[in-house]
């Protein structure tokens, strides 16, 4: 019973202890910013929908999610408001924590080409290595699933259908409004700050343009399609 008492006040500042660190970290800690909505399985399965929306073939392909963090980005905001403020804001409305999605092919994947058979298996062969070549996907999205940024590696060999600049250019809005976080910083009318046209040997890339600034740090905002 006396060893009890003496624990007893250990014990009463312990559970003290926890309640005020529970309490206090999400406002007073320098990671107290980080709010996931989302897993990585969630994730994961969120940058499956827009590669299947934007018809990007995953065939060999397999996702990879990695939680990752703008330094630079963590440092002004803190800076600026300090860290109470500055985990509001990294919880709510600027972009520090962001999940990095790699669609790769599966290490040990052989290419293996026969020398015989008819001209229509050396087809199938040839179509297969091709989906295997086809290129890397890399998505960055907000916590909340939100596209940041989608990279894909395309041969400059490869033919596909030809656009006007009129028609990419709708396309490349489009593409904006429905699926990129920072769009909603865009007006409709936005106009078009730089436009590139691109001469590919079998078909023509364009790359659009525009600028704007974050709500809460006003930082200078490029979105490029």
């Amino acid at each position: 019973m006396e060893k009890l008492k003496n624990i007893s006040p250990f014990l009463i500042l312990l559970v003290f202890a926890t309640i005020v660190i529970i309490e206090l970290f999400p406002r007073a800690h320098p990671e107290g910013g980080i709010q996931l909505p989302l897993d990585r399985q969630e994730i994961q399965a969120r940058s499956r929908e827009i590669l299947i929306a934007l018809g990007i073939d995953r065939a060999d392909l397999r996702a990879d999610a990695k939680l990752r963090f703008n330094k630079g980005l963590l440092r002004q905001t803190q800076q600026t408001f300090g860290i109470q403020r500055s985990n509001h804001l990294l919880r709510d409305s600027v972009t520090g924590y962001f999940w990095d999605i790699s669609w790769r092919k599966p290490e040990g994947v052989e290419l293996v080409m026969s020398g015989g058979g008819s001209s229509q298996d050396a087809s199938r062969q040839s179509e297969r290595v091709l989906s295997l070549l086809k290129g890397e996907v890399y998505v960055n999205l907000d916590t909340r699933g939100k596209l940041l940024g989608l990279e894909r590696k395309v041969p400059d060999s490869l033919q596909l259908p030809s656009l006007s600049q009129e028609e990419a250019e709708g396309r490349a809005r489009a593409f904006l409004k429905q699926y990129v976080a920072a769009a909603e910083l865009l007006s409709d009318t936005a106009a078009v700050q730089a436009e590139k046209r691109i001469e590919q040997p079998r078909r023509v890339d364009y790359e659009f343009t525009w600028e704007t600034r974050s709500r809460v740090l006003k930082n200078a905002v490029q979105l490029r399609v």
